[in-house]
């Protein structure tokens, strides 16, 4: 079974919904989870490198999920990985928890108090983790040649 013929022939709207429901995923498991985990244990290096790296590879995963499974050589996967890793791997929470933690600087977000987890879950995903999913996608998309660049013949 082909699974770019297969991935190829799901709607885009279908994509990008499941693709926002896994940011929520990515947000409240991966990025909501280190959060606590760093506030209660504090900044492991080595752990955040190997969190890094997950995040990465979920990346990547979403990422052949909507532009269809192909098969590439080792430097196509590594490439892959490394422009996940920098687009998606850091946190955004985290990331202001190691700016605490090291700088003391503190960014904090005014919530009101009948806001519930859900509900921040469900906005969080939106505005951070989905757009550098979608952005991760039309990079790749880019570099793959599934969209011209501007002026190229």
């Amino acid at each position: 079974m082909n699974l770019e013929l297969f991935f190829g022939k799901i709607p885009l709207l279908i994509k990008l919904i499941a693709v926002y429901l896994l940011s929520i995923v990515s947000f409240f498991i991966l990025d909501g989870m280190l959060w606590f985990g760093i506030v209660e244990g504090g900044l492991n290096p080595i752990g955040y490198i190997l969190y890094i790296i997950m995040r990465a590879v979920f990346a990547y995963l979403v990422s052949r999920f909507v532009l269809g499974s192909k098969e590439s050589d080792s430097s196509d996967l590594r490439r892959d990985l490394v422009l996940a890793m920098l687009i998606f791997g850091v946190p955004i929470l985290s990331f202001t928890e190691v700016l605490r933690n090291l700088f003391g600087i503190v960014i904090e977000l005014p919530l009101p108090p009948y806001v519930s987890i859900m509900q921040v879950t469900l906005i969080m995903a939106l505005l951070y983790e989905f757009p550098r999913l979608i952005l991760l996608i039309v990079i790749k998309r880019f570099l793959y040649g599934k969209i011209p660049a501007e002026g190229v013949r």
